[in-house]
């Protein structure tokens, strides 16, 4: 059975009848066939696999009418459980609603990086430093992104800007030391190890790059000392922890820990690692060494 309707136009098959459809008719069934393509941060239209990467596993949709606030704890929470398909759905819909929020491009070129999507989270971190150019934590996040695409260049100036807006970032002063010494400027990285040091004197990464370095280096905690490092200055934990006793059975007999005084250390331990002194070609004064509880020969 034929039914014409106007000028003759696509021949369609619906149950074993065929009809063929007008031009406008036909035009319209394409328009409802075909959905909207995603974007990523630059406009451009995503390639159908990672269309499909972004939505598997999506659960229920994005598009319904939420706060900022709303996507801040919805997208915490599937960056918690790891579910980085559908953050990066949410965090997409948050920058739709709100372009200009530099927070929303950070978590959406986090949530880009997991899927190893690096050209997408690359545009949304450049947006987001260029919407929040003062945010150390955007910067950062942009040098992260260049660790993955492996431009260590790219990637220190970020981390620069982030050490620069913000003095006690230890993440990136690390960085910044590796990618100085990986691209040969040691006394950059020095420096950079050395800040980070001064900031957080038991920062692992900082402890081993200036040992990597021969940065001579001291800490508070002896294990450190035990394995590499220069020297160890600090309370005896020993002591501290054979204290601890004394506080429980006080409380346990009905003392109110908050009317209990906090009682500081009173015995410190100096310790000397003259394996690495000489690693190091450093000469320990004679005089010290009497005065150290613990000399690593």
């Amino acid at each position: 059975m034929f039914l014409v309707a106007g000028v003759l136009g696509s021949i369609v098959v619906i149950g074993g009848l065929v009809a063929l459809l007008s031009d406008s008719d036909a035009a319209q069934q394409h328009n409802v066939a075909k959905p909207a393509p995603l974007v990523n941060a630059s406009g451009r239209p995503m390639p159908s696999g990672q269309t499909a990467s972004v939505a598997a596993n999506k659960g229920s949709p994005a598009r319904e009418d939420v706060s900022g606030e709303d996507f801040v704890g919805r997208v915490q929470a599937l960056e918690k459980a790891g579910n980085w398909n559908l953050l990066v759905i949410h965090a997409a819909e948050w920058t739709r609603k709100q372009p200009s929020n530099a927070e929303a491009w950070k978590q959406l070129s986090q949530g880009y990086l997991k899927l190893r999507q690096f050209g997408e989270a690359l545009d949304a971190a450049t947006k987001a430093v260029q919407l929040s150019p003062e945010n150390f934590l955007v910067w950062q996040n942009l040098g992260q992104v260049n660790l993955a695409l492996q431009r260590p260049p790219e990637a220190l100036v970020a981390f620069q800007r982030a050490a620069a807006l913000n003095d006690r970032d230890v993440i990136s002063l690390v960085q910044e030391g590796k990618l100085n010494a990986q691209l040969g400027h040691l006394p950059d990285a020095r420096i950079s190890f050395a800040k980070a040091l001064a900031v957080s004197p038991e920062d692992v990464q900082a402890l081993c790059g200036a040992i990597r370095l021969r940065m001579p280096s001291i800490t508070a905690n002896k294990e450190l000392m035990e394995r590499g490092l220069l020297m160890s200055y600090g309370a005896d934990i020993r002591d501290v922890q054979r204290r601890m006793p004394s506080y429980v059975d006080r409380i346990l007999k009905g003392a109110r820990p908050a009317d209990m005084p906090v009682e500081r250390p009173t015995k410190f331990e100096l310790a000397i690692n003259m394996k690495t002194a000489k690693s190091l070609g450093l000469t320990i004064p004679q005089a010290l060494l009497p005065r150290a509880d613990e000399v690593i020969q």
